[in-house]
């Protein structure tokens, strides 16, 4: 028996010194950090710039120009 089966295998309260969580929060595990992932990577890439940032809000604010 491989040390995954044997960890499967223990009691609760053995298996939470092991692992930290409960044997049913631990098999809950990969579908919430799958959603998470999915959920932080769905548009894929780093965020464009905004207009304020590329040009630098505070030049514009001391000028008077309204940046809306």
């Amino acid at each position: 028996m491989d040390r995954w089966q044997h960890a499967l295998t223990q009691n609760d309260t053995d298996f939470k010194e092991l692992f930290g969580v409960k044997k049913e929060v631990f098999h809950k595990m990969p579908a919430v950090l799958t959603s998470a992932y999915q959920r932080e990577h769905k548009n894929g890439g780093r965020a464009a710039k905004s207009y304020r940032s590329a040009i630098g809000c505070c030049s514009l604010c001391n000028t008077g120009v309204n940046t809306g």
